[in-house]
């Protein structure tokens, strides 16, 4: 299967510390994987280079067939790399619906066409009401986000990067994503959320795991090791 993201003997480092050393992976399409690892093993540096935060020391990315390893993170989301936060990053005075419908619009690139509001976006609208009743949000598309729990909030991040996420199938793909969150769904109510550095949980809705673990000095400049796991 043609792989969506891959990275190939992926750098970074800064002086002598080695944050990610070597590191070559391949995501396929649909599947789901976990990075684990203890604090300072380099999984959030692994995402910058990514996506874009960090330019590699060495070594590339790449999405599909294209290399995008000197691309900015606006470019790499307009090309369906989208990225969600630890830390929920919602706009507080709108509704659920009105966040994902505005996601959808900036893909378009609708965002500099004043003329039209929002309520006229109708594409964008049934767009976003299939979407929010595939993570089961539909009951809550008329809710502001700052008065979600915290669990339907990380659902709301998930349907904003889909939204985001153009795709040269984009109902079949996004369908297949979704439908790989429903079971985060219902789990995400029930606290799943809150596991972060434990391999337990996150590998229970994963396909894949990779892990990162420190090197001998304890500074993050240890090799990487991948596994299958099933949910």
């Amino acid at each position: 299967m043609t792989a969506t993201l891959r990275t190939e003997k992926l750098s970074k480092q800064w002086g002598e510390f080695k944050a990610n050393s070597d590191v070559s992976l391949t995501f396929t399409p649909g599947a789901r994987h976990a990075l684990i690892g203890p604090n300072g093993a380099g999984k959030t540096t692994f995402i910058n280079l990514l996506t874009g935060v960090f330019a590699p020391t060495s070594g590339d990315v790449f999405l599909g067939d294209e290399c995008i390893t000197a691309l900015p993170q606006f470019a790499r989301v307009k090309r369906g790399m989208t990225r969600t936060f630890q830390i929920n990053t919602l706009f507080p005075g709108l509704t659920v619906m009105e966040s994902v419908v505005l996601a959808i619009c900036e893909r378009n690139d609708n965002g500099a066409r004043w003329h039209r509001t929002v309520a006229h976006q109708r594409e964008e609208i049934a767009e976003a009401e299939q979407l929010l009743g595939l993570l089961r949000l539909g009951a809550d598309a008329n809710t502001l986000t700052r008065n979600l729990p915290y669990g339907k909030q990380r659902l709301v991040e998930i349907a904003l990067a889909l939204g985001r996420a153009r795709r040269r199938h984009p109902d079949r793909g996004k369908r297949r994503a979704v439908q790989r969150h429903r079971g985060l769904a219902a789990r995400c109510h029930r606290g799943v959320h809150r596991a972060r550095h434990g391999a337990r949980i996150p590998l229970r809705g994963a396909d894949h795991g990779a892990g990162r673990r420190q090197g001998v000095n304890g500074r993050g400049a240890g090799g990487d090791s991948e596994r299958s796991a099933r949910a």
